[in-house]
């Protein structure tokens, strides 16, 4: 068989991932045997053994180990097997299911073997409630013998944004050297860095009230998890634009004492005459304080701190809680400011951000998430475009040398250049204090002074040096990021006026700041300032192009698929909906035959299937007689090249998707994965008052699932960028993408609804234009207007606890049907023993 190129890209893909899987899955079982020779138990080595599977892409099988051990025989096996369930659900962020695995087990049992994610899964279910139960637990532990577990639960603590609590153990801990004798020396390298976040920094600034100064706030980026703090030097030029925009004020003098203060002083001098600014007034004494961006309540500052904020917000301790908003002393100016996870944007934040309106943004994609939570924003651009202000500008275009500064071209591949190779990251970065970061980015652009040419896929590298009058090529690994909408391929006058608009803003907000003014005066300045731009912003969301699909070629999809099957149905009839394919077929004979065994009404199944057997469809008529079937044949429905799947699924299941159409005579249908097996009653399900809502779904638990946002921006990535932008700003204006995303397995689809609102004419748009998925445009379509299903309606074993669930669904790529073990697949096994045979086509176990 001939393979086409994408079939053979998607072939090499999986072929890598796998190698990559076994090569995990073999080192996860080294360290599992190492654990023991080292005189750890078998517990502790089987834990180890599921914590280190859960981070690679061996985790399937880690997962399935822990379902074998917990449907073992015995209670001991059992016991282990609920807290190893529980650790790799913890792994997972899916804490309400991993305590309920925990209670099983026992919690004494649990507090004993996984302290950590026991705390983990107690604190993200319970919050503050739990701490009594921890302490009581804490009591009990040996800080010498038990360091390694301590240092654990210190960054459990900190991971939940309880600093008091990790504070107060980790001086407990680093009080005694002889503590630390269980640690490796990358873990003392840790808690050292921890200490210094907790307990040096949190009593670093000297604080007083004496409104004689003006107080300003100049950012960092450290964070209490050192391998999450900042290895990119580009943030420090982030910082170096900022303070162009400050020091540009003669009249101000730094009269603190500290390093930040003397170095401020300094850097003064290197700003260009020409942006030299004069307040016409006496000397403004100001200090100036070091503030952790991601961590800003690491540090005290005095009342009516003004800091400058910008860059790419926000970042999480140890993958956590968010520290933000910043504390009350602070008074942020949003500019340049950027969101890259959605999931940071909370109502809460949302609420603080609005205190500080308007919210200049760094690209497009950050407006149209503050707009959806109503917040007023306007498109600033990024402040790296003004650090011109403070470096000098390059007098050598003509020259032919050429910076290559992380560029995926390859210096060998440069004809006629002088070429060097830079870089802008490095793990040493992380070590340096706010001044060394600072001199260190001053230091790395003027290194670039000498070249003529610079290619380079860094946004720091790009717009600074462009900043400075280098010819810079920008090319970066996909233009079509989030990062980049407005800053990509700017002429020389979009340039300028980001720059110019930036420069301005700042120079009048920062006026009134060191004239004293009070900060409600203040931020009436800002506002005035930003208005039009505001205004123009609002005017700018709302242009993209119409959808192009039409009504008419949904009519042309439906005409290509072949109905058949019988039409004498009883009103009172339940209508489910399966699609299926040849990979399938062998099981959804099971699926029906559970749904049968509980049915108090008649079925009539709506199955959708592709390239089946020409006798698969009386068999299923001949052994199923009581059901009253509806064939549809969509092997000639073609949903184009851009058809983009998840890894487990097939094309069928992009078919739903056209049930409206084909069902024009019924207002709703139960829509069924394959995967699953009902235990219940599905009338229940069918006569859900539906009303306005559009669907009937499980909302999701998965951290990398749970927002429609995520899903929607995932599949812009795969588009050019200016059909990216368009679709992220249409999708934005539209619909509301900041909900909840449900499970589209088991769904009940309200058709009325759907035929009113074109969902399938918008559905395919997505699927067949857009590289969006099925699920994808029910959630972007039906997430905003979404009946919550009940968990046990949609029990997923990998993710959920359910002791008695209505319908399980085995979600993701471990099926009941695979020699792997699953939760729950011995009740598959059984209903697949008594179902009768279609054609030999039905699977026997």
């Amino acid at each position: 068989m001939v393979l086409t190129e994408r079939e053979r890209v998607r072939q090499t893909r999986d072929e890598r991932a796998e190698a990559r899987k076994l090569a995990e899955e073999r080192e996860a079982r080294y360290f599992y045997f190492e654990d023991l020779l080292a005189g750890k138990s078998e517990e502790t080595a089987l834990l180890n053994f599921i914590r280190r599977g859960n981070k690679g892409s061996g985790r399937v099988a880690t997962r399935t180990f822990a379902h074998w051990l917990y449907e073992h025989d015995t209670a001991e096996k059992k016991n282990i097997g609920a807290i190893a369930i529980g650790v790799f659900l913890v792994g997972d962020e899916l804490f309400e299911a991993a305590l309920k695995y925990f209670e099983v087990a026992g919690m004494q049992k649990s507090w004993s073997a996984a302290p950590k994610e026991v705390l983990s899964a107690k604190l993200g279910v319970q919050g503050k409630d739990s701490l009594p139960e921890f302490k009581n637990w804490l009591s009990k532990v040996d800080f010498r013998t038990d360091a390694e577990c301590i240092y654990e639960i210190i960054k459990v603590l900190s991971q939940f944004g309880f600093y008091d609590e990790a504070r107060s153990i980790c001086e407990r801990l680093t009080s005694e050297k002889s503590n630390l004798n269980q640690l490796s020396s990358e873990q003392i390298k840790d808690i050292e860095w921890i200490s210094q976040r907790l307990i040096n920094s949190y009593s670093e600034n000297k604080i007083d009230d004496n409104d004689e100064f003006i107080n300003i706030a100049v950012m960092d980026y450290k964070l209490i998890d050192r391998q999450r703090t900042s290895s990119n030097r580009g943030d420090y030029v982030q910082t170096l634009a900022s303070l162009s925009n400050i020091l540009r004020f003669e009249d101000v003098e730094f009269v603190g004492e500290t390093k930040l203060d003397l170095y401020l002083n300094e850097l003064k001098n290197n700003i260009h005459e020409s942006h030299k600014v004069k307040l016409g007034k006496p000397k403004v004494k100001s200090r100036a304080f070091t503030l952790d961006r991601d961590f800003s309540s690491g540090r005290q500052y005095p009342p009516n701190t003004w800091l400058l904020c910008n860059g790419w917000f926000m970042h999480r301790n140890f993958k956590g809680t968010i520290d933000f908003p910043f504390p009350d002393a602070i008074n942020p100016i949003f500019i340049s400011f950027h969101v890259n996870d959605p999931a940071v944007l909370t109502e809460d934040v949302a609420t603080n951000l609005k205190k500080f309106e308007p919210i200049g943004c760094r690209d497009w994609t950050t407006v149209y998430r503050l707009r959806e939570f109503g917040v007023k924003c306007f498109f600033s651009g990024c402040l790296t475009t003004t650090i011109s202000q403070i470096l000098p500008s390059t007098q050598n275009q003509d020259i032919r040398r050429l910076a290559l500064v992380e560029s995926r071209i390859a210096s060998n591949q440069v004809e006629n250049w002088d070429v060097e190779e830079f870089s802008q990251v490095g793990d040493y970065v992380r070590e340096f204090d706010l001044v060394d970061g600072i001199k260190d980015a001053d230091e790395m652009l003027r290194g670039y002074l000498p070249f003529g040419k610079i290619k380079t896929s860094r946004l720091h590298c790009y717009l600074p040096c462009r900043s400075m009058g280098f010819d810079v090529d920008f090319a970066p690994r996909n233009r079509s990021d989030v990062r980049f909408e407005g800053l990509l391929d700017l002429s020389k006058d979009e340039f300028q006026n980001i720059r110019s608009g930036i420069e301005a803003k700042l120079k009048a907000v920062y006026a009134a700041i060191f004239e004293g003014k009070s900060k409600e005066t203040v931020m009436q300045v800002w506002k005035d300032i930003c208005h039009d731009d505001v205004v123009a912003t609002e005017r700018v969301v709302n242009e993209y192009p119409p959808v192009p699909s039409s009504s008419d070629e949904v009519a042309e999809f439906v005409k290509q698929i072949k109905i058949s099957g019988t039409q004498q149905e009883n009103s009172n009839a339940i209508h489910v909906a399966f699609a299926t394919d040849a990979n399938l077929m062998g099981y959804f004979p099971v699926v029906l035959k559970s749904a049968l065994m509980h049915a108090s009404r008649p079925l009539v199944v709506h199955l959708m299937y592709r390239n089946l057997p020409s006798d698969y469809l009386d068999g299923l008529k001949h052994a199923f007689s009581k059901v009253s079937f509806r064939f549809y044949d969509m092997s000639e429905v073609d949903y184009g090249e851009r058809l983009r799947m998840l890894s487990h699924t097939t094309v069928s299941t992009m078919d739903r998707c056209l049930l409206p159409e084909i069902i024009p005579d019924q207002s709703k249908v139960i829509y069924l994965d394959i995967d699953i097996l009902v235990r219940a009653d599905l009338s229940e399900l069918f006569d859900i008052k539906l009303e306005d809502h559009l669907v009937a779904g499980k909302l999701s638990n998965l951290k990398t699932w749970n927002l429609v946002t995520k899903l929607a921006t995932r599949g812009s990535l795969y588009l050019e960028p200016q059909e990216a932008w368009n679709l992220r700003r249409r999708l934005h204006s539209e619909h509301s993408l900041y909900r909840t995303s449900f499970n589209a397995g088991i769904i009940v689809m309200n058709l009325d609804k759907m035929r009113e609102q074109l969902f399938s004419m918008h559905a395919l748009h997505l699927i067949s234009s857009c590289h969006l998925n099925d699920q994808d445009a029910l959630n972007i379509m039906g997430a905003s207007n979404v009946y919550e299903l009940a968990p046990e309606w949609n029990y997923v074993p990998a993710q959920d606890y359910c002791e008695d669930p209505k319908i399980i669904h085995w979600a993701g790529v471990v099926k009941a049907w695979d020699t792997k073990p699953i939760l729950w697949k011995s009740e598959f096994i059984e209903v697949a023993n008594i179902t009768p045979e279609v054609q030999n086509y039905t699977f026997r176990g």
